[in-house]
């Protein structure tokens, strides 16, 4: 079990937003001051991201028989950030790609030949995009995500293993909104996704 506290100091960071360019030529070659709006990176302000993080793993071997082979792990992040920035609702703009809550909860078995995994994942909105369509405060943010993943691999000797890997084993889209979660701007869909391999060493 443990626990740590942390705080970083950022003095400026890269983020994508949109800016107005008026500078592009037309077609012909031209440039005719036509404005135009263009997300691409650019220079984000600085600021903090302080938190905690709490990370619990646990072997089951007082229990009997196989569930002695079982156990569990259990993290979860909590990391407020602050771009001193603030969108259209008046709601202060978080670092991008910054969740203020994440975690992970795994259940495990493994044996000298056999072991397998499920993973559950979480993470709460975070913010993706900022000035769509180059309106200043209009945030972009995807909605909160979780995750369910699976493993097994099978030791056929010390040299070699089979092993199935899944993941996103729920089909879950990813949501996305312009600063209110009922304007919703679009999604994005990974499917499920299942590997199979064999993994060796010498």
């Amino acid at each position: 079990m443990s626990l740590a506290l942390f705080r970083i100091n950022v003095e400026s960071f890269i983020k994508s937003g949109s800016v107005t360019d008026c500078t592009l030529p037309d077609e012909d070659g031209v440039v005719r001051h036509h404005c135009i709006n263009i997300t691409q990176p650019i220079q984000g302000s600085g600021n903090s991201i302080q938190g905690a993080e709490f990370d619990y793993r646990q072997g089951f071997t007082f229990l009997p028989g196989l569930l002695s082979n079982t156990g569990m792990e259990f993290n979860v992040t909590y990391a407020p950030s602050n771009t001193g920035e603030t969108d259209l609702a008046g709601n202060k703009i978080p670092f991008q790609d910054n969740s203020t809550e994440s975690g992970n909860f795994i259940l495990w078995y493994q044996s000298k030949r056999f072991q397998t995994r499920v993973a559950y994942n979480y993470r709460s909105k975070r913010a993706v995009q900022e000035s769509v369509g180059g309106i200043t405060g209009m945030e972009m943010y995807e909605a909160p995500q979780k995750y369910l993943d699976a493993s097994i691999a099978y030791k056929l000797s010390k040299y070699a293993e089979v092993f199935v890997n899944g993941t996103n084993l729920t089909n879950e889209y990813q949501h996305y909104y312009l600063v209110w979660t009922d304007q919703p701007a679009h999604s994005t869909f990974s499917e499920r996704m299942y590997m199979i391999g064999v993994r060796g060493q010498w």
